[in-house]
Order: structure tokens, then C-alpha cells, then sequence
């Protein structure tokens, strides 16, 4: 079950403090941000000031094809629409800008044979929340900033997890970067 969570988020200017992209269209229901929007309705249920300073980044348009404006209509249901943003297609530049601003990557998708945008997130350090499967696992062995998730509620838990551990690690860097902790750590 989903266990309520608190911790303070920070903002960045925009008034999201982190941004999570699915770089896929949505092509077939196999690529799978149903659960995507699934989780931000339990993130919300278990951390509601994480879940507010959250945005995902879809990149196919709201009105792509039948599938994106079901997916619209249940994001409308599950009161998550403002979480997500459809940015429609994006060219090579613009995707690699994305990449470099968010976060971490999600990718839920069931099917797969080669995931370039697991490689580049890969490739680029990024954390990553992908669905559990043998595609995932084989593409992903030995990167170490993976978590695997196979339903809307452990991909919320993962999100949590994420969000706990950038916290811990800036406070690290805080107290690290201001001389206390190396002043004990020398001592």
C-alpha cells in the first residue's frame, strides 16, 4: 500500500521543483503513460507538495491521435492534468535541451526490441524509472542511477525515493561545501 510521506521541496523559478520527461510517443498502448498518469494521482495521495512541484513532460501532443486524448481525459479524471505537460514532437535539439533539464527519465513502455532514449539518459548520468522488463534490465545492467517499478503505485513510491535522495545528497553537499563536515571528517 502507499504510505503517506513528507519532506520539504524546494522550487526552481518556474515553480516546479523537479521535471520528469517520457520520451516516447504514444504510439500504442504499450508504451504505457497510463501508468505514468496512474502514479502522479497515488504521488499525490502520498506526498501532495511533492506531487504540486512535480511536472512530466509527455513529448506527443494532447490531440496526436485517439490514444493521447483518452490519456487527456483520464489525466482530467484523476485530477492530475496540470502535472503534465504534452509538448508535442520535438527535434533532435529540443529533446537533448529536455534531457538536460529534467531530472530523471521515466520509461514505462512493455515492449521494446532497442531503447535509444534509455542509452542517452544513460549516456547523459540521468536517473532513471523504468518498467520492469527484460529489454530494461538487459540495456540497463551495471548503471547504477536505475530504479525499477511495475505498477502506478511503486513508480510513485520510486518518485518519492528519488526525491529523498536529492535532498539527502544536497544537504550533504551543504554541510560538506561549508567546511563542517570536512573540519570532523580531518580531525
Amino acid at each position: 500500500g502507499i504510505e503517506k510521506d513528507s519532506f520539504e521541496v524546494t522550487e526552481r523559478q518556474d515553480g516546479y521543483s523537479y521535471r520528469m520527461i517520457y520520451p516516447a510517443i504514444a504510439s500504442g498502448s504499450y508504451k504505457n503513460h497510463e501508468i505514468i498518469i496512474r502514479s502522479l494521482k497515488d504521488l499525490s495521495q502520498l506526498n501532495m507538495d511533492l506531487f504540486m512541484k512535480l511536472k512530466v513532460i509527455f513529448t506527443c501532443g494532447e490531440d496526436d491521435n485517439m490514444l493521447t486524448r483518452s490519456l487527456v481525459r483520464l489525466s482530467r479524471r484523476l485530477n492530475v492534468h496540470d502535472r503534465v505537460e504534452w509538448s508535442g514532437y520535438l527535434d533532435k535539439k529540443e529533446l537533448n535541451r529536455l534531457y538536460n533539464e529534467c531530472d530523471f527519465i521515466v520509461f514505462p513502455s512493455l515492449v521494446e526490441s532497442y531503447t535509444v532514449p534509455l542509452v542517452e539518459a544513460a549516456h547523459l548520468g540521468k536517473w532513471i524509472l523504468a518498467f520492469d522488463k527484460g529489454y530494461a534490465r538487459f540495456e540497463l545492467e551495471g548503471y547504477e542511477q536505475v530504479r525499477f517499478f511495475d505498477t502506478s503505485a511503486k513508480l510513485a513510491e520510486e518518485i518519492v525515493n528519488f526525491y529523498r535522495m536529492s535532498h539527502y545528497c544536497a544537504e550533504r553537499t551543504q554541510k560538506w561545501s561549508s567546511g563542517s563536515e570536512w573540519n570532523n571528517f580531518v580531525r
